[in-house]
C-alpha cells in the first residue's frame, strides 16, 4: 500500500537525518577538543622555541554553531637568549618583548575547518627593549580581528582589522589608530620565477595612525592616512623571532627578490604622496628603489625639513627651485602637483636628481655592521 511506501519513506530520511545530526555533533566535540588541545601543543612548541606563553583557562564553547575557544589572559612573549653574542654581530637577535591581554577567542566552523577567526578585543599590554630600555605601552582597542586561512603549507590568506587601538606610554603618547587593515594573500607566483619563490600580495591601509614617539620621524608622528598595495616576490623564507633574518634576507636579494609597490598613498604633515615603483635589498642589506611619484605640499615640507635640520639651506633652496620649476597648478585652483621620480640609494633619498636626506641604517637581527654603513 502506497502509505507503507510513504512511511518507509519517512523511516529512511530520518534515520538519514539523525544519523547525519550525530555526525555532526560528533564531529563538533572532536573539533572542539581537538582546537583545545592544539592551543595547548602550540604554547608548548613555542616554549621549545624559546618563547613564553601561557593562559590562564581554555574553554570550548558555541554547540551548535562554531567552535569558540574562550582564552583567558592569554600572554606570549620572547627573553634575550643566554647564549653569547658571535663576534663581530652588532645584532644578535631579536629584543625581548612580551605581551598580554585580558581575553582573546578563537572561532572555527566544523564546514570549513581550515578558516580560523581570532578576536581580542578589550585591554591589551605590550612590554619592548628599544635601544636597551623597557617600554610599556598599555590601552584598549574595540575591535581586534584577524581570519587565517590555512592550506597544507602553512596560512594562505591572513586579514587582520584593528579599531579604534590606543595604547599610552609611559611619559607620553603611544601609538593609536582609528582604523587599520592588514591584508596579506600568497598567489601563485610567476611562470618565470624559481620553484620555491613566494609570491605574496601585501595590502595595507589604516586612518587617523599614531606612530610611537621612539621613531624618529622628520615632520611628527601622526599619520592622517596610508594606504599600500604591493607584491613581495622571490624565494623567502624567515620564521618570526628567527635571528637569522640577515642571512636569509641576502639569499632572497641574491635570487632577485624584490616588493613591487603598486599603489602607496600617503598624507603626511604637509605632504600628500601617491607613487608605484621598486624596492630591493643593496649588498649592505639597506632599500634601494625607485619610483615615481606625484606629490602635493612640497614646499612646506622642505621648509620644515630645513627648520628641524634634517636638510641644509642649500639643498632646501635647490629642491624648491627644481620642484617648482616641474609643478603644475590645478585646473581647480588646488595645490600645486610635481611628478618626478623618487629613488633610494647609499641610504639617501633623492627626489628627482636633488638628494633630499639621509636616511638612518636599518639592522637585521645576526646582521654584521660593514664599514659601508656607518652607524650615524
Amino acid at each position: 500500500p502506497r502509505y507503507l511506501a510513504l512511511i518507509r519513506t519517512a523511516i529512511v530520511a530520518g534515520g538519514l537525518v539523525a544519523g547525519l545530526l550525530i555526525l555532526y555533533v560528533v564531529g563538533w566535540f572532536l573539533l572542539a577538543v581537538g582546537a583545545r588541545d592544539g592551543v595547548h601543543d602550540w604554547m608548548a612548541a613555542r616554549e621549545a622555541e624559546g618563547y613564553t606563553a601561557s593562559a590562564q583557562r581554555i574553554e570550548a564553547g558555541g554547540f551548535p554553531g562554531a567552535v569558540t575557544l574562550s582564552i583567558r589572559r592569554p600572554a606570549l612573549g620572547r627573553a634575550r637568549p643566554a647564549a653569547p653574542v658571535p663576534a663581530g654581530v652588532t645584532h644578535p637577535g631579536p629584543e625581548p618583548w612580551a605581551w598580554e591581554a585580558d581575553g582573546l577567542s578563537l572561532a572555527v566552523s566544523p564546514l570549513t575547518p581550515s578558516h580560523y577567526r581570532i578576536m581580542a578585543p578589550g585591554r591589551h599590554r605590550l612590554g619592548v627593549t628599544l635601544g636597551g630600555q623597557p617600554e610599556t605601552f598599555e590601552g584598549t582597542v574595540a575591535a581586534l580581528t584577524a581570519a587565517v586561512t590555512w592550506s597544507d603549507d602553512g596560512p594562505r590568506d591572513v586579514d587582520l582589522s584593528v579599531a579604534q587601538l590606543v595604547l599610552q606610554q609611559a611619559g607620553g603618547p603611544g601609538v593609536a589608530a582609528e582604523r587599520l587593515d592588514l591584508s596579506a594573500a600568497r598567489f601563485d607566483p610567476p611562470a618565470e620565477a624559481q620553484a620555491d619563490a613566494l609570491a605574496l600580495r601585501l595590502d595595507l591601509e589604516g586612518e587617523g595612525l599614531r606612530l610611537p614617539r621612539f621613531l624618529d620621524l622628520p615632520m611628527g608622528h601622526d599619520v592622517p592616512h596610508l594606504r599600500l598595495r604591493s607584491r613581495l616576490l622571490g624565494p623567502l623564507a624567515v620564521t618570526p623571532g628567527d635571528a637569522a633574518w640577515a642571512a636569509r634576507l641576502a639569499a632572497w636579494r641574491d635570487a632577485g627578490g624584490v616588493m613591487e609597490v603598486d599603489d602607496l598613498k600617503i598624507i603626511y604633515g604637509p605632504l600628500t604622496l601617491s607613487a608605484d615603483g621598486t624596492l630591493a635589498l643593496d649588498a649592505d642589506l639597506q632599500p634601494v628603489g625607485a619610483f615615481t611619484a606625484r606629490i602635493q605640499g612640497f614646499f612646506d615640507a622642505v621648509d620644515l625639513l630645513r627648520e628641524k635640520g634634517l636638510i641644509r639651506s642649500r639643498a632646501a633652496t635647490t629642491a624648491k627651485i627644481v620642484l617648482g620649476a616641474l609643478s603644475k597648478k590645478s585646473a581647480e585652483g588646488g595645490a600645486a602637483t610635481v611628478s618626478l621620480p623618487v629613488t633610494v640609494q647609499d641610504r639617501t633619498l633623492f627626489t628627482g636628481p636633488v638628494p633630499l636626506m639621509r636616511l638612518p641604517p636599518l639592522v637585521w637581527p645576526g646582521m654584521e655592521m660593514p664599514p659601508s654603513v656607518p652607524t650615524e
